[in-house]
């Protein structure tokens, strides 16, 4: 396509920015799966978005009007039909649960086959996953609209209540009613060591189990770690060593009453406030798409893992780094792998993990265009969605707030494998679970991306640490070193001094 024709494009929308899984094929899934989309929900959104690259890290950027009209289209089917997001969750996971089993058993197998039956294997993988993404593109539309949506309707529903009530309201009722996919493998993991404390288990049986269950769990977007069975006894026997039974045991029962201790928070609040019955439904879909995006984080840890262990095997096979075999498409790796010829020249692999654009755009219901954009015309695409900014002052959503304004050193981290974060302000797009140490440490939190149910709010919540989400540009205007003054109780970040 057309650069011109790409930027009319971009000049049509506000673009809504997610961060990208590391591995550029987990990436594609997404994409090529909103193509064909339409089988099971509305045609008409998601007509174009983009990929970009930058030195191994990604942002996803999409149309935010489709993604707020994917929202109320998920909302009045579920208006009619309380079961039916539970419906769609079913069909995935018939998928996703084959798709996990398939690749984990190839990443065992595939050193014993052959390039073609190897090829056709990887083909079926990325098929599969490929099926599931159709679905999970858009339960996505929920930050989106807790960011900004969710506030005008409360206020409209509302008008008598203050806007900080209107935020707690806000922050209660769709804070997730559910042990989150890390919250319950911690749960599991203290109930194995407690177990061991009481001389109930093998500790060698109880490490065993962890690893077969939880291998990926230390994997995150730019890095495949498997947790052995040797890693989970070490930690056990660190949690014995520095925490006592008793203690052990209060974590275990705080993580089993969290979930009834909200439920009774919302009831407080449905009461005291007299909530309505569409804000009900309102709240209960987004609780409801919260639970599924957690799995769907959950499945994508476990993807990544496997697409790691593949790459890193195909790095041996075809004489090329892992990390930019990444920068395949899985059609010009499938080739690779089956004639054991280059598909794509290492300099254009290079370039496209240094600087690139991935565009699709939907030209028929069933069907997307798409195409790698690098050098120049990438870079003018990129300007075009981030025009360059200089402010001095940052405006967010309050996900966590704090009695008084916090003062302190900005720290940006965009990978947590280059772990330089000491304390200070933690500035990022977008928290994962691997970032839950660095959260630990920070005395106040900044995102560019997210909603009242992303990570960040969440786990900022749980911590209690202040924390501003949805800024757009934190990672682009604030450098590491400023001193910075963050009033998460009104959303905002003042630049005090510059580096």
């Amino acid at each position: 396509m057309e650069l011109r024709k790409i930027i009319k494009e971009i000049k049509k929308h506000t673009w809504w920015s997610e961060e990208t899984p590391g591995v550029h094929q987990i990436a594609q899934w997404a994409w090529r799966g909103f193509s064909e989309s339409s089988k099971y929900f509305d045609p008409r959104f998601l007509s174009v978005g983009f990929f970009i690259y930058r030195n191994d890290f990604g942002y996803e950027e999409t149309p935010r009007d489709e993604k707020i009209q994917q929202f109320y289209f998920l909302l009045n089917k579920f208006s009619k039909n309380k079961n039916y997001l539970k419906q769609k969750r079913k069909e995935w996971l018939r998928i996703v649960k084959p798709s996990i089993k398939d690749g984990r058993e190839l990443t065992r197998e595939m050193g014993g086959l052959s390039s073609e039956e190897l090829a056709y294997k990887y083909k079926s993988y990325t098929v599969m996953n490929t099926e599931q993404a159709k679905y999970c593109v858009f339960i996505e539309c929920v930050d989106p609209f807790t960011e900004e949506d969710l506030e005008q309707l409360l206020k409209k529903r509302l008008p008598k209540i203050s806007k900080e009530k209107r935020a707690e309201i806000a922050l209660v009722m769709s804070a997730p009613d559910f042990l989150s996919f890390m919250e319950e493998a911690r749960l599991v993991f203290l109930e194995s060591s407690i177990r061991v404390a009481k001389n109930q288990a093998d500790i060698n049986k109880e490490a065993k189990k962890l690893a077969n269950k939880y291998f990926w769990i230390a994997t995150h977007y730019g890095e495949a770690k498997e947790k052995t069975v040797g890693q989970f006894k070490k930690e056990i026997k660190g949690l014995i060593s520095k925490k006592s039974i008793t203690e052990i045991d209060k974590e275990i029962r705080q993580l089993k009453n969290k979930v009834k201790r909200l439920i009774k928070q919302k009831l407080q609040l449905k009461r005291r406030y007299k909530l309505t019955a569409d804000l009900l439904v309102v709240f209960k879909l987004i609780n409801e798409l919260g639970e599924w995006i957690d799995e769907r984080k959950k499945f994508a840890m476990q993807s990544t893992f496997i697409s790691y262990r593949i790459l890193e095997h195909l790095e041996e096979r075809l004489l090329v780094p892992a990390g930019l075999l990444g920068y395949t498409t899985y059609e010009e790796l499938y080739r690779w792998i089956k004639s054991n010829k280059k598909a794509v020249p290492a300099r254009i692999l290079k370039e496209r993990r240094k600087f690139s654009v991935y565009f699709v755009k939907l030209v028929k219901p069933g069907k997307s265009k798409a195409e790698f954009i690098i050098g120049q015309n990438a870079k003018v695409i990129f300007n075009t969605i981030f025009p360059k900014q200089k402010v001095k002052e940052l405006k967010g959503m309050t996900a966590s707030g704090s009695k008084e304004k916090i003062t302190g050193k900005v720290s940006v981290i965009l990978n947590t494998s280059t772990d330089k974060f000491t304390g200070g302000i933690l500035v990022t797009t977008m928290t994962r679970p691997d970032f839950l140490p660095l959260m630990r440490r920070a005395k106040a939190i900044i995102t560019d991306e997210g909603g009242l149910t992303c990570h960040a709010a969440i786990i900022s919540r749980e911590l209690g640490i202040p924390c501003i989400i949805g800024t757009k540009i934190a990672t682009k205007v604030l450098k590491d070193g400023d001193m910075v003054e963050v009033d998460a109780n009104k959303g905002i970040v003042k630049k005090i001094k510059k580096v």
